[in-house]
């Protein structure tokens, strides 16, 4: 997963296979890090293994949210 972001801590990322079943690949960790560039595995993301048994086809969906509350300040 390659993502511009200029604070990753505000991102959720989540990974649906065909049946729908989301795994979680990130979770608002990273504080202030600029930009993921992730590889996700079973050994790295336990969540993964949400999406074992799914089949490879149909459509696959990655949901990215930047979830960091809005600010009202006019910049």
């Amino acid at each position: 997963v390659e993502i511009a972001h200029s604070w990753i801590g505000d991102l959720r990322i989540q990974l649906a296979g065909p049946n729908g079943v989301p795994a979680m690949l990130h979770n608002r960790t990273g504080s202030s890090t600029r930009d993921i560039h992730a590889t996700y595995t079973l050994a790295t993301t336990p969540a993964i293994a949400a999406l074992l048994n799914q089949p490879a086809q149909g459509p696959w969906t990655l949901h990215v949210q930047d979830v960091a509350p809005r600010s009202n300040e006019p910049w």
